[in-house]
């Protein structure tokens, strides 16, 4: 109720100089996050494994519809987990990078950060400028997955709060920013999912060699599956 009614207040006192800047805002990150996904995904799948890699991406649309859908990494990975066993992606790199990247390799949080605290800084007359200032934005997006989870809501205000206190904004920037993530959260979580599969397909690439998309990956249960298959290979 207290964010909601300060956001009032600003916005029914100065829509002209929040409303207009928001909106930019939040139609140029998504059309951003598109033109990244189309040339760098598509560039890490070919790194990957040529065509075939890019090919595969049509496997990516379930994790970014789901994410989409819900605006959380972590629900996102058991359909991560489908997308990769399509892509012929091993189970000995998928699980390890799948959960590990939902948690700490979130593309989409280090963009939406970037935005926010600029967009904040030019609405507050913030000086940005320096090449330290420019250091500390740089740190704090790639740190910025660590606290903001992969869940929808307490993790992404905690991440705000910091953001606030880190960059010496004035607090009436908080409920903006709460509105502001909450607006291109969907397009966040759909880039954090998309990002840790062809993130997955890379590491298979330098693991596995340039032809793991034609090799299978057997998954032992067991110590003793994996003695019994070595003795019947020999």
């Amino acid at each position: 109720l207290g964010l909601f009614a300060c956001l009032s207040y600003y916005f029914g006192n100065y829509s002209e100089n929040f409303s207009f800047p928001l909106i930019r805002a939040i139609i140029g990150f998504y059309l951003c996050s598109i033109v990244f996904a189309i040339i760098f995904y598509t560039g890490y799948a070919y790194i990957s494994a040529g065509m075939d890699g890019v090919r595969s991406l049509k496997y990516a649309f379930f994790p970014a519809a789901n994410a989409f859908a819900t605006s959380s990494s972590l629900a996102t990975i058991p359909v991560n987990f489908l997308s990769a066993d399509e892509m012929n992606i091993p189970k000995s790199v998928s699980n390890i990078t799948l959960p590990f990247g939902g948690i700490v390799h979130l593309d989409g949080t280090s963009m939406a950060t970037v935005l926010e605290v600029l967009l904040m800084a030019s609405l507050f007359g913030v000086d940005m400028s320096g090449f330290s200032n420019n250091m500390m934005l740089l740190l704090f997006a790639v740190l910025a997955p660590l606290v903001s989870y992969g869940i929808p809501g307490g993790g992404n205000l905690m991440l705000q709060s910091i953001m606030v206190k880190y960059f010496n904004l004035p607090l009436e920037s908080f409920p903006i920013l709460v509105v502001l993530h909450a607006s291109i959260d969907a397009m966040i979580s759909s880039l954090n999912a998309v990002g840790n599969l062809v993130g997955t397909m890379l590491i298979t690439r330098l693991t596995k060699g340039e032809v793991w998309m034609l090799q299978q990956d057997i998954d032992y249960t067991t110590i003793a599956d994996y003695v019994k298959n070595r003795k019947n290979n020999c």
